[in-house]
C-alpha cells in the first residue's frame, strides 16, 4: 500500500508539471515612458525543444499565446528537441505551426540557442523567413506603440564561451533618449554578471527553471555557472540595477520530464 501511494504521488507531481502549460503575466514600468498610457504586450516563448510528436503542444502554445492579444512576439532560442536531435520536429513544420503568431503583421522576433547549431540553424532560419519571422541576433528593431512612444529591441543569440565583449559588439552604440532598450538573450549569465547601462530590460531563457525541482522550487540538479536562484528563473536585478527576467520555457533537455517546474508562456506588459 505504501508503494502504491508513493507511485500515485509521483504521477500526480509529474503529469501536470510535464504537460500543464502555465501563463505567467508580469507588468514592467519602463522609466522613459509616462504613466497611465497604453500598455505594450509582449509574448515571450523560449526553449520549445520541439519533438516530432509535439505538434499538439506547439498548437496549444500558439493558441494560449494569441489569447493574450500580444502586440509582438519574442522567441528566445532552443527550438531543437533537447533529448535526441533525430526526433526533432522539422524546421518547416515548426515554422508552419508557429506561423499564426505573425498574423495581422504582428512582429515575431527570434534569436537562436545553444541547441540551434549548424545545418539545423540554417534550415530553421529559412523556414522562419518563409513565415515572416525576423532574426534579431546582432540587430535591433524599433517597435512603435504610438506617435510618441517606441522601444528598441536587440537580440543576442547563444555563442559558446561568449562574454561581455561579445554582447557589447552585438548592441548598437547609439542610444536614443526616451527610447528604452530591451534585449532578448538566450542565456542570462553574462547579463547577471556584468553591467550594461544602456539596457533597460533583459528577457532570457536557457535554464528551464531548473526543470527538475523540489516542491519549494529548488533545482535538484546543479548547473555549471548558475546559482539555484538563477536556474529557477523569474526576476533578477542586474549589476546596473535594471531588471532581467528568466522564463522557465516550454520543453526539456537531457531527461524527458519536468518536476515541480511547469512549462511557461510569458506575457510581459510594458507600460
Amino acid at each position: 500500500m505504501t508503494n502504491l501511494r508513493t507511485i500515485c504521488l509521483v504521477l500526480l507531481l509529474l503529469l501536470p508539471q510535464a504537460w500543464g502549460l502555465t501563463v505567467e503575466r508580469h507588468t514592467v514600468e519602463l522609466a522613459p515612458w509616462k504613466h497611465n498610457e497604453k500598455e505594450f504586450i509582449l509574448l515571450v516563448l523560449s526553449d520549445l525543444h520541439a519533438a516530432k510528436t509535439d505538434g499538439a503542444l506547439m498548437d496549444e502554445v500558439v493558441k494560449k499565446g494569441l489569447a493574450e492579444k500580444p502586440d509582438a512576439v519574442a522567441l528566445l532560442g532552443d527550438y531543437r528537441y533537447g533529448i535526441d536531435p533525430a526526433h526533432t520536429m522539422p524546421p518547416a513544420e515548426l515554422a508552419r505551426r508557429l506561423a499564426p503568431l505573425a498574423q495581422n503583421k504582428r512582429p515575431v522576433l527570434y534569436i537562436l540557442g545553444n541547441h540551434d547549431q549548424g545545418e539545423y540553424a540554417a534550415e530553421l532560419e529559412r523556414a522562419f523567413a518563409s513565415v515572416g519571422f525576423s532574426p534579431l541576433d546582432g540587430r535591433s528593431r524599433r517597435l512603435r506603440l504610438d506617435r510618441n512612444r517606441s522601444m528598441e529591441v536587440c537580440g543576442v543569440s547563444f555563442i559558446f564561451g561568449a562574454g561581455k565583449s561579445h554582447v557589447v559588439a552585438k548592441l548598437p552604440k547609439k542610444v536614443t533618449a526616451g527610447v528604452p532598450r530591451i534585449v532578448l538573450a538566450h542565456s542570462p549569465y553574462v547579463f547577471l554578471k556584468n553591467s550594461f547601462p544602456s539596457v533597460e530590460l533583459v528577457l532570457a531563457g536557457h535554464t528551464h527553471g531548473g526543470q527538475l525541482c523540489k516542491p519549494d522550487g529548488t533545482p535538484l540538479r546543479p548547473r555549471e555557472k548558475f546559482t539555484p536562484a538563477m536556474q529557477r528563473g523569474g526576476w533578477h536585478t542586474m549589476p546596473s540595477g535594471k531588471k532581467l527576467y528568466i522564463t522557465r520555457g516550454i520543453g526539456f533537455s537531457q531527461v524527458p520530464m519536468r518536476l515541480c517546474c511547469p512549462p511557461e508562456i510569458t506575457i510581459i506588459r510594458l507600460k
